[in-house]
């Protein structure tokens, strides 16, 4: 059986609309990244990993619903190029657990700094739709409209 050019282009065609149809589809679909779990430590730990390494869009679903209405990812550039400028780069981020009453919770994240400090950074937590949301920014020097 012999192929004709336009029918081995057509083929293609269908092929590549095919492919453009599966790519949209699969970057509509909800990203398990949209939706950080874990207890409260671990959310403080990856929220300051993304800052440390400069991802401040991929930072902010970490932040309650509330603060998210308020921050974009130059807020959060600025806070941490404040921070470095005083401590230098952070690595070997850990978070720490300091309590959890109910749905608020506190927790720190410990990091060594390129200066050789070490520094802490504490974060106030709520459980908003049964996943825990940094609520509070006090330690990176922003404390949003609306909070006490």
């Amino acid at each position: 059986m012999r192929f004709s050019r336009a029918r081995a282009l057509m083929m293609v065609v269908i092929v590549l609309v095919a492919a453009a149809i599966f790519g949209f589809v699969l970057t509509m679909l909800p990203r398990a990244s949209a939706t950080p779990a874990g207890p409260p430590e671990t959310i403080v730990e990856r929220f300051v990993q993304e800052l440390a390494s400069h991802r401040y869009d991929r930072a902010l679903p970490y932040l309650t619903q509330h603060l998210l209405a308020q921050t974009i990812p130059l807020t959060l550039e600025a806070r941490v190029n404040e921070l470095e400028h005083r401590t230098g780069g952070l690595r070997n981020v850990r978070g720490i657990p300091q309590w959890s009453v109910g749905t608020r919770a506190y927790a720190i994240a410990e990091a060594d700094s390129e200066h050789g400090g070490h520094i802490k950074l504490g974060f106030g937590l709520v459980l908003e739709d049964g996943a825990w949301r940094i609520e509070e920014l006090y330690d990176l020097g922003w404390k949003p409209k609306g909070v006490q």
